[in-house]
């Protein structure tokens, strides 16, 4: 379910209102709770499409066929979670008293936890690898993309993709010159790899993992693990995270200036 959701709400984000990808795609997000109903013919005749175009769309989401993708389902359509169900049980008034004060919480479990040698040793990172590439998922999908324009505001450019079978191929056809930063809350990302990927190999790219899960003090395929503390609920995941990137990104720039500043100075 998670993955069929990212993948569609990727493609709605990065085609063309106009495009049949993006006349499938919002097909199926507005009936993504019936697809076990729903056949093929169906979601070519709502989206003035083929029955070929739909499965070419699958095939670009990952899936054999439309059956492929809608066997993943049966699990999900079982239930329904809204987004901050934790605090809807709560009185009205004190839905937002509890949110601040969980993010409060956080602020300061990740301020402990970010000390200035952990983002120094990422920073060293980034600093060391000119080909990066960002893979995330879902709600954490959002950090990868400011963290790949918070580089770039230091001229590191680093790849971003939005569709997992995208990034797939980027990993499987890296290198060791390559550092994969992978953000992940539960930090399951490889759980969903489609693709055989051999962690053993001598030729492949290094391996980040930015999570909340800490029971992932040393995970394969992972070459190094930043785990970023957080309570389970919505509050802290994944706003930790995306604090955690920003103070890298800020400590990235002080490390860039300072050995800019040490090459004037030796001059």
């Amino acid at each position: 379910m998670k993955k069929l959701r990212n993948g569609l709400y990727a493609v709605l984000n990065s085609t063309s209102s106009d495009s049949s990808d993006y006349r499938i795609a919002k097909y199926l997000i507005s009936n993504i709770y019936k697809l076990k109903k729903i056949s093929v013919e169906d979601i070519a005749k709502g989206s003035f499409v083929s029955k070929s175009t739909v499965s070419r769309f699958c095939r670009r989401l990952g899936y054999e066929d439309y059956q492929s993708m809608r066997q993943t389902m049966h699990v999900a359509l079982t239930g329904r979670y809204h987004r901050y169900d934790e605090y809807l049980a709560l009185p009205k008034e004190d839905m937002t008293h509890e949110y601040f004060r969980q993010h409060v919480e956080m602020l300061h479990v990740v301020r402990e936890y970010a000390t200035d040698e952990v983002l120094e040793q990422f920073s060293n990172l980034l600093l060391k690898y000119e080909n990066i590439g960002l893979c995330a998922q879902m709600h954490a999908y959002p950090i990868a993309l400011n963290f790949q324009m918070e580089l770039s505001s230091y001229d590191k450019i680093a790849n971003c993709f939005n569709i997992l079978p995208e990034q797939e191929s980027f990993i499987q056809q890296c290198g060791s010159e390559t550092l994969i930063i992978v953000i992940s809350s539960s930090g399951r990302y490889f759980e969903d790899f489609q693709s055989y990927f051999d962690y053993n190999k001598p030729n492949r790219p290094y391996l980040v993992l930015v999570t909340n899960n800490q029971r992932l003090k040393a995970s394969r395929p992972y070459d190094k693990i930043f785990i970023i503390p957080s309570d389970n609920n919505t509050a802290s995941q994944p706003m930790s995270m995306q604090i955690f990137t920003n103070l890298v990104t800020m400590h990235f720039g002080k490390m860039l200036r300072e050995k800019s500043e040490n090459i004037l100075t030796d001059r």
